[in-house]
């Protein structure tokens, strides 16, 4: 099942301005980080919560079960609101679009930075550091194991690549002989 781009942007919007008002932007952020996990990782829930035969009010039960002592009650009611309305199967996409909407509300932008093995939380943080006077917005970086790299790291943000890794230093050598031979 498709669902529309507006339908995700409507549903987007309707819980970011619910955050707003709320003055729980942070939280809903964290939230919505963690329930891009749950469901990406939990794809039997998924299946159950767009299940038609099994009654909605079991559905909504489970939830409760699930969510209502961890989250908001607005994003539970949001939750349950999806599964009435049948847009389950588009449930991930909404999360990312809230993700993206919150982050752009906080004049936030998130990247990865990738590496040979985990940075050290104060290496990131200055990378973050660096990073946000370059864009005049706060970064936050996720770390990402690549064992490829050889060594250095690779951030990528904003639709960007910074590279400072062997393995983009060999490429960028490749490229200019490459060049140099026609």
């Amino acid at each position: 099942m498709f669902i529309k781009e507006s339908l995700i942007r409507n549903w987007s919007n309707a819980i970011c301005n619910i955050a707003i008002e709320t003055k729980k932007v942070e939280e809903f952020l964290n939230t919505a980080k963690d329930l891009n996990q749950i469901f990406k990782s939990n794809y039997e829930l998924m299946e159950f919560l767009s299940n038609k035969s099994i009654d909605i009010n079991t559905r909504l039960k489970v939830i409760d079960n699930i969510f209502a002592k961890q989250i908001d009650k607005n994003l539970t009611n949001a939750l349950k609101l999806i599964v009435i309305r049948d847009i389950v199967p588009g449930l991930r996409h909404i999360i990312k679009q809230v993700i993206k909407d919150l982050l752009d509300a906080t004049n936030t932008i998130q990247g990865v930075v990738y590496s040979i093995s985990p940075l050290d939380p104060s290496i990131i943080k200055k990378i973050e550091a660096k990073l946000s006077t370059k864009t005049d917005k706060k970064v936050i970086l996720d770390n990402v194991i690549d064992k490829e790299l050889i060594a250095g790291i690779k951030v990528e943000l904003a639709g960007k690549k910074y590279d400072s890794s062997i393995q983009g230093k060999s490429l960028d050598m490749r490229r200019k002989v490459m060049k140099n031979r026609k």
